[in-house]
């Protein structure tokens, strides 16, 4: 891959970064608006008025017809079941809905861009990249600038996560960071490992790149340690033959951490306690082994006492729809993804929701021909959706999704070698 600058032009190159960044990265604007201050959804929108064409794949019309179906289910149950609480009720009816909406948006985005640009496949992922490693300096800045936090937070939801966990888990630009932002950075590893696989050229700012994804994933939740180790295995044989034959890059690498972490003594005070405390809540695990001797993670025994579900077959079955709230308004204390789309949607629409993303792999698998990386990447990033989901909702959520869609679209409509 050739230096995007320098091949595209500037202008070019900085309009795909400002449109993908702002398709994943959009903030919801704490405002009046509710819902429809998500920006990011607002440029979805936009992609949609300015790339409309009428020739959709038929896999893909079978996806909007699942994401029918899920709503129509949502819907039902809420009306039978919600009429009091239809506000309660109203984000599980509108999800699938605006899952299709982003679907639509990135398919025609990127067939945009394969008709009418030159990017090629590894560009537009170096460019994705780039979007998550932007992201992860904002996490930085705001992490050792408590006013650029603050400003950030004044005009975001990220305000309204608790007070004590700003001290110490960044949000960057989402609602509330946490678990969902650390899976969602860690995506931005996935991609640099695939880059760096295939002797990029860029490779001192794709080290340095995930180097501060790295970074951003301790800042938000040790989730996407758990995604970037398991990276790491699916291309370790390459990455360690890169290394071996290139000891310069592993130096760079090496050069910047220790810079990094000479920077750690010349904050105050009240800075490095909350690295401290960040350090003891990421490697609780670790650290509780070298002092008791066993291992214990206390995420891993709460999720093993959230295995909760209806105690009606009608329920189970069909779901309600209110019942997507179950950790927040009906206080039922489980965050699995799956048990909580099954309070919400049923059996019945959780196997809708999974049939979307088998849909979603078959028109890849079915359409186009990949490398071993392309799909080491494309089974990574399915992997990475289910497995998150028995952790949190990772099925169709803000951001994550997003990335998740470029990578798949990019794979299936964008070969290496297209020009045009």
């Amino acid at each position: 891959m050739d230096n995007g600058f320098a091949k595209h032009g500037v202008g070019s190159f900085s309009i795909v970064f400002m449109t993908l960044f702002l398709l994943v990265f959009g903030p919801v604007i704490d405002s009046s608006l509710g819902p429809f201050a998500d920006t990011s959804f607002l440029i979805s929108i936009m992609i949609l008025v300015i790339c409309l064409r009428r020739n959709i794949p038929r896999e893909l019309l079978f996806v909007f017809s699942l994401l029918f179906f899920i709503t129509l289910l949502a819907l039902l149950t809420a009306v039978v079941n919600d009429s009091n609480i239809v506000e309660i009720a109203i984000r599980t009816i509108i999800r699938p809905i605006k899952a299709a909406v982003v679907i639509f948006s990135v398919f025609l985005l990127i067939t945009y861009y394969k008709k009418n640009s030159s990017f090629r496949r590894d560009d537009l992922l170096y460019i994705l990249f780039l979007c998550i490693v932007f992201h992860s300096l904002i996490m930085s800045v705001q992490f050792f600038s408590v006013e650029f936090k603050d400003f950030i937070y004044n005009f975001t939801m990220a305000k309204y996560q608790l007070e004590h966990y700003q001290n110490f888990r960044m949000a960057g630009l989402s609602g509330g960071g946490g678990a969902q932002l650390s899976f969602t950075q860690s995506f931005g590893f996935l991609i640099g490992l695939y880059l760096l696989s295939r002797n990029d050229k860029n490779k001192f700012i794709l080290h340095i790149g995930c180097v501060f994804i790295i970074i951003s994933v301790f800042l938000s939740g040790r989730s996407g340690f758990v995604f970037i180790l398991l990276s790491c295995v699916i291309f370790s044989a390459r990455v360690f033959k890169y290394v071996l034959y290139s000891p310069r890059s592993l130096f760079k690498v090496f050069f910047v951490i220790i810079g990094l972490i000479l920077i750690i003594p010349l904050l105050n005070i009240e800075m490095n306690e909350f690295v401290v405390t960040a350090f003891e809540r990421n490697f609780a695990t670790f650290i509780n082994y070298s002092e008791t001797g066993s291992v214990e993670d206390r995420t891993l025994v709460a999720l093993s006492e959230m295995i909760i579900v209806p105690d009606t077959f009608g329920h189970l079955i069909l779901g309600v729809a209110s019942y997507l709230e179950n950790n927040t308004y009906y206080d039922i204390n489980t965050d699995i993804g799956y048990f909580r789309l099954i309070w919400g949607y049923g059996v019945i629409g959780l196997t809708l929701h999974i049939l979307v993303y088998a849909a979603l792999w078959l028109l890849v698998i079915n359409n186009t021909k990949l490398d071993t990386l392309g799909k080491h990447l494309l089974l990574m990033s399915f992997f990475f959706v289910f497995l998150f989901n028995a952790k949190e909702i990772a099925f169709f959520s803000k951001m994550s999704f997003q990335i998740f869609l470029i990578i798949v679209f990019t794979l299936l409509l964008i070969r290496d070698k297209d020009t045009g």
